[in-house]
């Protein structure tokens, strides 16, 4: 019961961690005239948030210290638990394109699913089955992906 009870808070943790990143993602946008950022590392060291983030619960991995800001840019965007799709999009953030579109998406072997970050800023996780065919399709580069269900909506929009 307590391994649960423990996994569904590093599950939340990682809904949270997205959610975050989503508005530092929606601030880069702002900046640099709706592009969005490159890789995760870029994305840490233009906006104020710290490596922590970009991190599961699950794992107790930190940054080395005493890191450049270029190196840890560098050892985020190689360590994040979380895959990043929006340097693939040929937009930046806006209220126009689809909600349905996939930003990031947390690494499968996390949970007992995934948590998926969309374009309109909100994150939703999906259960074991309907995550490996999301992942299967993401890997695919189809992005918005079909989705059986909406998944359960984490936190706000």
């Amino acid at each position: 019961m307590l391994a649960r009870v423990r996994q569904l808070a590093n599950r939340a943790r990682c809904a949270d961690n997205l959610r975050s990143l989503g508005q530092a993602i929606l601030l880069y946008c702002n900046e640099n005239h709706g592009a969005y950022p490159p890789t995760w590392g870029t994305l840490a060291m233009q906006v104020d948030i710290t490596s922590e983030i970009f991190v599961c619960g699950n794992r107790s991995l930190t940054a080395p210290p005493h890191l450049t800001p270029a190196q840890l840019g560098d050892w985020i965007t190689a360590n994040s638990d979380y895959l990043y799709l929006a340097a693939d999009l040929p937009i930046g953030w806006s209220p126009q394109v689809s909600p349905q579109v996939v930003l990031a998406y947390e690494r499968p072997e996390n949970h007992d699913g995934i948590n998926v970050l969309f374009q309109d800023g909100h994150v939703a996780f999906f259960d074991r089955a309907e995550a490996d065919k999301v992942v299967a399709q993401l890997s695919r580069h189809v992005n918005p992906p079909q989705f059986e269900s909406e998944g359960k909506h984490v936190g706000f929009k």
